[in-house]
């Protein structure tokens, strides 16, 4: 699995440090992250990035269409 992201690491939204949590039910994984520009800022901190489900279908991944999660949620179960 690749992610790609055109932002600049100095946006406020760059994220970093993906990581795939597995659930539960189905072929799924979740799709969580740290959000930050603390490097080039020293008023910013990292956050949890907004999350989201992928579909797992043997050798092949699809982001699921509207399956952002809340901020910091890393199970749908």
């Amino acid at each position: 699995m690749v992610l790609h992201q055109d932002l600049n690491p100095r946006d406020i939204t760059w994220t970093y440090a993906h990581f795939a949590i597995p659930q539960v039910k189905d072929n799924e994984v979740v799709i969580t992250s740290y959000m930050t520009n603390r490097g080039y800022f020293a008023n910013q901190q990292s956050t949890f990035a907004p999350s989201f489900k992928v579909k797992i279908d043997g050798d092949r991944t699809s982001v699921i269409p509207n399956s952002t999660l809340n901020q910091g949620q890393v199970t749908t179960d």
